[in-house]
């Protein structure tokens, strides 16, 4: 699994730059830097201070998530041999790796249950 590491690397070079970064782009789909800063503003209890570095860092970290998570559902997919994601591949992906199963612990809505196998 491939995430973005340049924007990573780039951060410490672009800490003034902010308007440089408007959006990062993972496979067609965009994450817009200036709205998760927007969504970062309204939830942070430091008065609404929130630097440019930490909304870069928290755009790529939304993207490699989303990378892995869809990148599983794919290979599901392929696996079940149909082409359309639903919550179903989206729960067997996350439960089947096991980084992403204790990262994420809720209930994926729609999902089932994980066939236990003796």
């Amino acid at each position: 699994m491939e995430c973005n590491t340049n924007i990573l690397k780039d951060v410490s070079t672009r800490m003034s730059a902010f308007e440089n970064v408007r959006m990062i782009v993972v496979e067609g789909e965009v994450f817009p830097v200036a709205r998760i800063h927007k969504q970062l503003k309204t939830r942070v209890s430091a008065h609404g201070t929130v630097g440019a570095t930490d909304v870069v860092y928290t755009t790529s970290i939304l993207e490699c998530l989303t990378t892995k998570v869809l990148q599983l559902a794919e290979n599901t997919n392929k696996d079940l041999k149909v082409k359309r994601i639903t919550p179903r591949h989206l729960q067997l992906a996350v439960r089947g790796d096991e980084e992403l199963d204790t990262l994420i612990k809720g209930t994926i809505v729609g999902g089932g249950v994980i066939p236990h196998i003796h």
